[in-house]
């Protein structure tokens, strides 16, 4: 959920908002964002409140998930790009709450704004990230917006983004075929320049999936009154659906990763896993207690620690 400064402060800017105008503008935000192409030109403009009460506590649980999956290292400094609002910032802020600096590079004013009256924290640096790029922090964090970028530009980006990296870049995008493959390029991509990828991959080879599968995750979320309107939809919760991808800087051994919902059963939990030696599945029986226990409370995505034992 969003931190509770965070809440409150976009309650407090939705709440003299007419509800109806709001939901039409977050649809036709979502019709723009679908069927834009993709030139790294930005799809917010003026439906910024718009796509901050839509789409922010998805994005952040997403964000906050990713970040979950970072190996132990060090963070001091972030660099947000792209922040729009600067969700990845308050994620990175809520992980570490001793952060030394946070930097937040977007171009697009009325999110600058936005953001600014949302309180987040780190500081704005309008940029386009089209442009050259100064600076570097220990974590780099890019989200739901490398997507917004033709192939070929989000590969160039994508190898800029890691030179400002000094221990780890992570990705997140919508969880889609498309992104997917995006995201699959830019790890061929950055494998290829020495990167290490940490999650959600525990090895550096191939992806093991077969044609026309993608490696996506889901996070429930539960929506307050004020998200409902904004979504126009009646129900508490929505599940965001979405890919990720953390690159270091030296090689981590990360887990197997949880890659379908479990599958609960009497007595018996079946896991989907990516594992160092491909595509497994576990079967997780209420003889084995503490991996019972471990399994009954696993997520979709999370990973599966014992990764040297027998499949």
């Amino acid at each position: 959920m969003l931190p509770q400064n965070l809440a409150a402060a976009l309650d407090a800017l939705l709440e003299g908002c007419d509800s109806r105008a709001l939901a039409q503008e977050s649809r036709a935000l979502s019709l723009r964002y679908r069927q834009a192409p993709r030139q790294g030109e930005g799809l917010i403009g003026s439906g910024a409140l718009a796509y901050a009460a839509a789409r922010m506590p998805a994005t952040y649980e997403a964000i906050s998930f990713a970040l979950s999956c970072l190996p132990p290292i060090p963070v001091r400094s972030v660099i947000d790009a792209g922040a729009g609002p600067g969700t990845a910032a308050w994620a990175a802020a809520a992980r570490w709450p001793n952060l030394a600096r946070i930097r937040l590079w977007e171009r697009d004013e009325t999110m600058i704004a936005l953001g600014r009256a949302l309180g987040t924290p780190g500081t704005y640096e309008p940029l386009d990230l089209c442009g050259p790029l100064s600076g570097e922090a220990d974590l780099v964090v890019m989200a739901y917006a490398l997507n917004e970028f033709h192939p070929e530009a989000a590969l160039e980006l994508a190898q800029r983004l890691w030179a400002c990296a000094r221990s780890a870049l992570v990705l997140v995008d919508p969880g889609t075929p498309d992104a997917f493959q995006q995201m699959m390029a830019v790890r061929r991509q950055l494998l290829s320049l020495g990167a290490h990828v940490a999650a959600p991959c525990p090895h550096p080879e191939a992806c093991p999936l077969p044609e026309g599968d993608w490696c996506h995750f889901a996070r429930r979320v539960p929506r307050s009154r004020l998200h409902r309107e904004a979504k126009g939809g009646e129900r508490g919760f929505e599940d965001e659906k979405f890919t990720f991808m953390i690159f270091t800087r030296a090689p981590i051994a990360g887990p197997c990763r949880v890659l379908r919902r479990p599958e609960y059963h009497k007595g018996f939990v079946r896991l989907a896993l990516c594992t160092p030696q491909g595509l497994a599945h576990k079967t997780v029986t209420r003889s084995d207690k503490a991996a019972y226990r471990r399994a009954r409370d696993i997520a979709w995505g999370e990973g599966w620690p014992d990764i040297h034992r027998d499949l």
